[in-house]
């Protein structure tokens, strides 16, 4: 990846990009004025993939006045198959850089789910900060344990038990590799949970 600046006219290079060991070409995704200063950022990838999983390093290239910096606070090295928009939801040309990691690709991983990361630009410190990590809907029976046992560890245990009745009562909720035995397991498991749920909320005749 090159940049050309126009000096004294003639185009000088101002940043060099080399592709890094194990890792392809870096590729443009977007080039726009992404924070309303007047001048354009560059979202670059370079993509490296193991046996089952893709996974991409983001930069978020800037001219600083003396040279190109990147911008993005944080890695996204780990974010498996990501699709990588950028957003202005509230037309105010400063926008966010949003990321959907799909999933890993191995079968062995089990069942998985979006993952959605949004970075906002700070003006203070003229970065985009990573401020949300979030996970998308599913309809694996696994997943509705996971947001269960996130519930009841935020307190929030009405919510916590109907997740839990949700995974042992819900016939439409999919399973992965052995049905019946999942079934089995992970209803068995959410009862229990169930149990401490009301344990917690003081309701131990429930209980």
């Amino acid at each position: 990846l090159l940049v050309y600046l126009c000096r004294s006219q003639h185009y000088v290079r101002a940043f060099e990009e080399s592709p890094q060991e194990g890792s392809g070409a870096p590729a443009i995704l977007h080039v726009r004025d992404l924070n309303a200063d007047g001048f354009p950022e560059v979202v670059t990838s370079s993509k490296s993939c193991g046996a089952h999983t893709c996974f991409e390093s983001l930069q978020l290239l800037s001219w600083s006045g003396d040279g190109i910096q990147n911008l993005l606070a944080d890695s996204t090295n780990e974010i498996p198959f990501p699709n990588v928009q950028v957003t202005d939801y509230d037309q105010d040309h400063v926008y966010t850089l949003e990321v959907v990691g799909k999933g890993f690709g191995s079968v062995g991983a089990g069942p998985q789910r979006d993952v959605r990361y949004i970075w906002e630009y700070s003006a203070e410190a003229g970065m985009w900060q990573l401020r949300e990590k979030s996970l998308g809907s599913s309809n694996y029976r696994i997943h509705a344990i996971h947001d269960a046992d996130e519930a009841f560890n935020r307190g929030e245990y009405q919510v916590a038990l109907l997740l839990y009745s949700q995974a042992f009562n819900d016939p439409q909720l999919l399973d992965w590799v052995d049905p019946i035995i999942e079934q089995l397991n992970i209803g068995g498991y959410a009862r229990y949970k169930s149990v401490v749920t009301y344990v917690a909320m003081g309701d131990l005749a429930t209980a």
